[in-house]
């Protein structure tokens, strides 16, 4: 039941991840490089703007924040699902 906990979680984080880079490549970018300016919303993407709505940059933000945490808990669960493949079984 761990070991199942544990792929799926680090599944979720890498899904997430992947999701959340695809999706900028399709706006133009992410709201972590951008700016909100005078009710105008950018997103950015290697010193490149591109103007999108607020749904569109709130979004981006909120899903970037979602990778900071998914992601390094993938990786956590990554590292305890090798270490419990390297400990002999005692049952």
């Amino acid at each position: 039941m761990r070991r199942a906990i544990l792929q799926f979680f680090f599944f979720f984080g890498v899904a997430n991840f992947v999701a959340y880079w695809i999706i900028g490549v399709y706006v133009g970018g992410h709201a972590i490089g951008g700016k909100a300016v005078d009710g105008h919303y950018f997103l950015g993407n290697r010193g490149y703007l591109t103007e999108v709505s607020r749904a569109v940059f709130t979004y981006s933000r909120w899903h970037a924040r979602s990778v900071f945490v998914t992601f390094p808990l993938a990786i956590l669960c990554k590292w305890f699902l090798r270490r419990q493949a390297k400990e002999p079984d005692l049952r």
